[in-house]
């Protein structure tokens, strides 16, 4: 290993949900950051929230910990609870909590995590001997563990990435900003994914704009460069990609689709969707009355390696999202990727992406019939738009850029150490 010019080892402590302990939608994410972190800094640690199956094939000088995976048991949560701390900052969440039980649930909960994180965090300090002066603790998600973080005196350098369910207080069911405030105070950096993302942090905590800079997450180069053309140019083939939850709105979807093959009968429609979640009962209730021309294939939760093989293999005439609430979705750079258009409605940072040149851009809540409308209205353009959609990806959303970038950037954080 290398060592800079203090004659010290530089390392980052990176911090992640599941990746690399599986999880079916982080990895691609987390993975592109990881292959540039290794190549800048000495040594990584990655400490994932939760053990599925792996790891994840990683190179030599990234380290994973177990340490964070065990969580709070009961006794350890109620220890937690009735601590001042959490006690404290429940009163000061109050007047944001309004009337909502859900809320007041999770301001303490938020306490309760941010307490016992902080402790087995300090324990793998410890262990692991860091060296706080040369190390930068990163959380990929603007979290409870940032504010743990915040919480440890001794760490120089913290940095968080933020997205979408971990910025819009509308979307989330609670995000304390008393806690929020206090990790600011501490952070070097807070790194949205999105322009409107940081637009919104900027707004709420004008006193940290100086930390908020948008950093894009992008995706990774396409095994092909190309979307293949299609077979039969009579189907029309949709494509989406998203967990079934409220928030990213594919129980309208399938209305919507419906609702469009219904109004068009002499199209042959063919619906292919990749994820699964808590409304999948619900949207298969939906599917039961379809119209004869549409035909729908819901593959579940699947590899982003297999969403890579359906676009090698498989013609995709336009890809579809209609979130009520995104940052700014890794699923629609991978279909531009591939020039594929995409059709999406202008929430969080998706006008930043897709517009009416690479796509179709629809108003924040769109009903069915301007989703018809627009479609309708664009269908026979939209082989002219696969090399625009293909052009903005590479411009602006190529991740191996990006994230190379993204990595030099915190190697850059690291100064000569600090006397205390």
């Amino acid at each position: 290993m290398t060592e800079n010019d203090s004659g010290r080892i530089k390392q980052i402590v990176l911090f992640t949900e599941t990746f690399p302990f599986g999880g079916v939608t982080e990895k691609a994410f987390v993975q592109p950051e990881i292959d540039a972190l290794s190549r800048n800094f000495d040594k990584v640690y990655i400490l994932p929230l939760i053990r599925e199956n792996g790891p994840f094939l990683l190179p030599e000088n990234v380290v994973v910990s177990s340490c964070l995976t065990k969580h709070p048991s009961i006794i350890e949560k109620l220890f937690y609870l009735f601590n001042p701390i959490t006690l404290i900052r429940l009163a000061q969440d109050l007047p944001q909590c309004g009337n909502s039980v859900s809320s007041v649930r999770k301001s303490m909960a938020y306490s309760v995590y941010t307490l016992f994180f902080e402790r087995k965090i300090r324990k793998f300090i410890k262990d692991e001997n860091i060296d706080t002066d040369n190390t930068v603790f990163y959380t990929f998600w603007f979290n409870f563990l940032t504010s743990s973080l915040a919480r440890i005196k001794e760490l120089n350098f913290i940095v968080t990435r933020a997205h979408g369910y971990d910025i819009y207080e509308n979307v989330s069911a609670f995000l304390s900003r008393k806690w929020r405030r206090e990790a600011f105070s501490r952070l070097t950096a807070c790194f949205p994914c999105s322009e409107n993302g940081s637009f919104y942090l900027r707004g709420i905590y004008p006193e940290f704009a100086d930390k908020i800079a948008t950093r894009y997450l992008g995706s990774i180069l396409p095994p092909k460069e190309c979307n293949p053309d299609s077979e039969n140019p009579e189907v029309f083939t949709f494509l989406s990609c998203a967990r079934l939850s409220p928030e990213k709105g594919v129980l309208r979807q399938v209305e919507f689709i419906k609702e469009f093959a219904n109004r068009n009968r002499d199209i042959v429609i063919e619906w292919i969707h990749i994820g699964d979640g808590p409304q999948r009962a619900l949207i298969d209730d939906a599917l039961i009355d379809v119209p004869g021309n549409l035909k729908m294939e819901f593959l579940g939760a699947i590899s982003n390696e297999n969403v890579h093989c359906i676009y090698q293999s498989k013609h995709i005439d336009l890809f579809v999202l209609m979130s009520y609430s995104e940052g700014l979705p890794i699923s629609i750079c991978e279909a531009m990727s591939y020039g594929v258009p995409v059709m999406a409605t202008d929430v969080g940072g998706v006008s930043e992406i897709v517009n009416d040149e690479s796509g179709i851009l629809l108003s924040v809540s769109p009903d069915k019939d301007e989703f018809c409308r627009r479609l309708s209205e664009s269908i026979t353009s939209l082989a002219g738009k696969r090399e625009i959609a293909r052009s903005q990806w590479k411009d602006k959303f190529c991740a191996v850029r990006l994230r190379e970038a993204f990595s030099e950037e915190l190697y850059g954080i690291i100064k000569e150490p600090r006397t205390r």
